[in-house]
């Protein structure tokens, strides 16, 4: 799945009877995974193994808004030139619940995450 961003939309990412992945997706900049600004829900996914080339965040990048985010695994992403190998979160209000982060990297700092500012719950 190509990382996307689009402002103000609120997405739910959910499967019950088996995880959603985002596996090898590589972008140049922000979120190999998922980008997003505005209201995101993310619940039982995977990350595993997404690159951002560039700029900040391999796996999962926020700008404003909220982000939940529960029983997710994150492992093996990386930030190649910079921060939040696993999420880079900037601006909003994020809360992680009962995530595994495993293995990811960042050129800079935040291997496993990043925040700017932001407000973790």
């Amino acid at each position: 799945m190509p990382s996307a961003m689009r402002p103000n939309i609120v997405a739910t990412y959910h499967v019950g009877d088996g995880p959603l992945s985002w596996t090898s997706v590589t972008a140049g900049f922000f979120g190999g995974g998922v980008s997003s600004a505005g209201e995101l829900t993310i619940i039982d996914c995977r990350f595993i193994g997404n690159v951002c080339d560039l700029v900040n965040g391999g796996g999962l990048v926020c700008f404003g808004g909220t982000a939940a985010v529960s029983n997710t695994l994150f492992a093996s992403n990386s930030a190649v030139s910079n921060v939040g190998g696993a999420a880079y979160i900037q601006n909003t209000t994020a809360t992680f619940t009962n995530c595994t982060f495993s293995g990811n990297s960042a050129g800079n700092v935040g291997g496993a995450f990043y925040g700017a500012p932001a407000t973790f719950v």
